[in-house]
């Protein structure tokens, strides 16, 4: 009777272990029988590889850079340089910048030069206006003057130094950074007579 109940405990023991052994075997990264996939479909589900979606670009950014035509609530109508006409869209969030300070959309007339960037079917962030006298083409530049043809394809000289601000685009720059065929906005703080101009202003072309 001791052998007969000895030999089932026996044949448990050793399908323990070779249970045991094939779980070893196949481990986490096996061939065999994964953890997931013994704790059932939820855990099988959640151990699937995640897949991740190529991200989708919105539409492309357009600019506008030119003299102000007409500005209503939701557009700023700009005849551009080349004398293509281009319309901004704008709305309540739109920031308003006139000559670098804070304004709102009703400062800006017609006459002005503006500048923006925006996204088809969305408005401009921010529109750049100048209140500008006039408007020319850069041809050389130089340490001490900027040469730059008018609309009456007249050649002006206008003097600089080191003192005088530069911007492009809006933002701060050098000399340096001016091209021939760039656009030169001549404002109010622009020369007087011969003294140096205390600011100019200039846009890229396109």
């Amino acid at each position: 009777m001791i052998e007969v109940t000895r030999r089932p405990w026996s044949a448990i023991l050793v399908a323990l272990a070779l249970f045991a052994a094939v779980l070893l075997a196949a481990g986490p990264f096996g061939g065999g029988v994964g953890v997931a996939a013994a704790a059932g479909p939820e855990a099988a589900a959640l151990a699937k590889p995640v897949e991740v979606k190529p991200q989708v670009k919105g539409p492309p950014a357009r600019s506008g850079q030119g003299i102000v035509q007409s500005v209503s609530a939701r557009a700023v109508v700009l005849k551009e340089l080349d004398g293509s006409t281009v319309s901004v869209p704008v709305d309540a969030k739109t920031r308003v910048l006139v000559d670098g300070k804070p304004a709102s959309l009703r400062a800006v007339k017609p006459g002005f030069v503006a500048v923006a960037k925006w996204r088809a079917g969305k408005a401009t962030q921010e529109l750049q206006a100048l209140n500008a006298t006039d408007v020319a083409v850069v041809e050389s530049v130089s340490a001490d003057a900027v040469v730059v043809q008018e609309a009456r394809e007249s050649t002006v000289t206008i003097p600089v130094d080191a003192k005088t601000r530069v911007f492009v685009d809006g933002k701060p720059a050098s000399l340096r950074d001016v091209k021939p065929g760039y656009s030169v906005v001549t404002n109010v703080k622009g020369s007087k007579g011969n003294k140096p101009a205390s600011e100019l202003r200039f846009l890229r072309p396109g």
